[in-house]
């Protein structure tokens, strides 16, 4: 049983302000989901962004200082966040972030942010609204794939993988990755209108080439011309982050922009195509940094 005074105290303290923004972290929410519809029924007319991190679950109820118990077997009403626009969920215990529960609602819920690097499935919320119109996904390559439900329709979608190395992935199977997730798991792919792929790569990712061969490249451009032939998108971002060991700053710029030019080159002339290339060190300095855009669309800009 969560402790009386400090749920109350917690209960109290966000009731006293029209509260926009909320950081749970660390927090052990009760099965019945009790805890967090009476946190959230305190803010639920002004919240707009909900950051939820490292949950987990623990039995129980929660109880007021007369002793009335809020949950197990209790009706609680439904909790309507009406002005929330982002959720964000940063890893969890188990296979969902939060307790499965009906009585919370977003209904105008806009941006859906999600970290997931932990192995084994996982879903979201039954709760979050088919009117959802952006997705983020930050993953690892040997991630599991979602489960999204069968109702969300975005119209944007991030699928940011961190390559950090704990076991070798060719930017072929990071790709492989982003197409499976599109293919079988995002409810109405043929929705989806802006696609923005991000891989941030370690040099222990690469196996002993330690750096991005041309072949690398190649296969990642020919994933993505598959995703634009098979989707009516109006713009593919990509996202190319490549840090170094720490303290190696050794970079052979041209050659790596000949590479990223030949493989990619194609693709931004068609004008739907817009690639970033970025090169930095173990503290986070930047050695390189290219962009890839149609000439129009360079010259308008």
């Amino acid at each position: 049983m969560v402790p009386a005074p400090f749920a109350l105290g917690i209960l109290s303290l966000i009731a006293a302000v029209p509260l926009k923004a909320l950081y749970l972290e660390s927090w052990s929410f009760l099965e019945d989901a009790s805890d967090l519809l009476r946190i959230l029924s305190c803010c639920s007319g002004s919240l707009e962004d909900l950051f939820i991190q490292k949950t987990a679950y623990d039995h129980g109820t929660i109880a007021d200082d007369g002793g009335t118990v809020f949950g197990g077997g209790t009706v609680l009403s439904t909790v309507c966040l009406e002005s929330l626009r982002i959720l964000r969920l940063f890893e969890w215990i188990g296979s969902a972030p939060l307790p499965t529960t009906e009585l919370l609602q977003c209904p105008n819920l806009e941006r859906l942010e999600i970290t997931r690097t932990h192995a084994g499935p996982w879903d979201i919320p039954s709760w979050i609204p088919a009117g959802l119109s952006e997705l983020v996904l930050q993953v690892e390559p040997g991630t599991w794939m979602p489960g999204l439900g069968s109702s969300i329709r975005p119209s944007r979608l991030t699928i940011d993988i961190t390559n950090q190395g704990y076991s070798i992935a060719t930017y072929l199977e990071v790709m492989e990755w982003v197409e499976d997730c599109i293919d079988h798991h995002i409810p109405f792919p043929d929705l989806l209108r802006y696609l923005t792929v991000k891989i941030n790569t370690y040099p222990r990712s690469l196996g002993p080439h330690h750096s991005p061969e041309l072949e690398d490249y190649v296969a990642m451009s020919a994933a993505l011309q598959q995703i634009h032939e098979r989707l009516n998108l109006e713009r593919i971002t990509v996202n190319i982050v490549y840090t170094t060991d720490e303290g190696d700053t050794r970079i052979d710029g041209p050659l790596e922009l000949t590479k990223l030019d030949v493989a990619f080159s194609q693709l931004v002339d068609t004008g739907l195509f817009y690639v970033t290339f970025e090169w930095s060190d173990g503290h986070e300095r930047t050695l390189l940094q290219h962009v890839f855009q149609h000439l129009e669309l360079d010259m308008a800009a």
